[in-house]
């Protein structure tokens, strides 16, 4: 992992310190690199951590170079707790992934906190991925504000905000395929006729087959109350 000089030391004790942690998905961390380098741009000191299965893939794509002598913005990786896969470039089942990152991945990241605080200077904020649970106790734990990054659309977050409201109707997930069908030919069905509830007048126009897949499959997303979205 590249490293700053120290003779930059003076500078990065004035600039705030972020620590940004993508989902481990190209959908994530592109807009999260976006979102890196436009911080950077207005002076802030910028630790992105990667997982390392992807941050190598990274490596691959662009080559080593691209990620050196950038100033003040650097990589660190966190392992996503899965044994690699045969082939390096293959595409990893995020739910899997996410899944192991949040039984094993709160005590690699206070790590690399940990470390880059002394290396550099001391984070001031943690931009996490909405999913990214477990950086929620670590920031708790050590002090540092947090900050969730919603890399959807709008409509999505509304989906997910309502979905334990679904749940406690009966109405997701769908049982089996047929239901799936069924939603299917009935594309007309509004959001209101299933409870939904929101301030914005075109989200209740939405179509139920317009949920995100996640939504309609599976209970396994579920809600942090008023703090993020994890898996169980």
């Amino acid at each position: 992992m590249r490293t700053i000089p120290s003779s930059m030391g003076s500078t990065q004790e004035n600039q705030p310190h972020v620590v940004c942690v993508p989902l481990p998905a190209q959908g994530h961390i592109n807009p999260m690199l976006k979102l890196a380098k436009l911080l950077h741009s207005k002076g802030f000191f910028i630790t992105y951590v990667n997982s390392e299965f992807n941050h190598q893939r990274l490596l691959r794509s662009v080559g080593s170079d691209a990620l050196h002598d950038l100033p003040s913005f650097h990589f660190e990786t966190i392992s996503d707790g899965l044994p690699p896969p045969e082939n390096p470039d293959a595409t990893q089942d995020v739910s899997s992934t996410l899944n192991s990152l949040h039984e094993t991945g709160l005590g690699p990241f206070k790590s690399v906190l940990s470390k880059v605080s002394t290396l550099y200077s001391p984070v001031t904020c943690i931009v996490a991925d909405f999913l990214m649970g477990f950086t929620l106790p670590a920031a708790e734990e050590l002090g540092i504000p947090a900050v969730l990054f919603w890399t959807s659309g709008a409509g999505s977050l509304i989906c997910y905000d309502q979905y334990p409201n679904l749940i406690q109707k009966g109405l997701m997930p769908l049982k089996d395929f047929l239901h799936v069908q069924i939603l299917k030919a009935r594309r007309t069905w509004s959001m209101t006729r299933f409870g939904m509830k929101t301030r914005r007048e075109g989200a209740q126009k939405m179509k139920m087959i317009e949920l995100p897949l996640a939504i309609i499959n599976t209970t396994r997303i579920s809600l942090h109350k008023d703090k993020v979205f994890s898996r169980a």
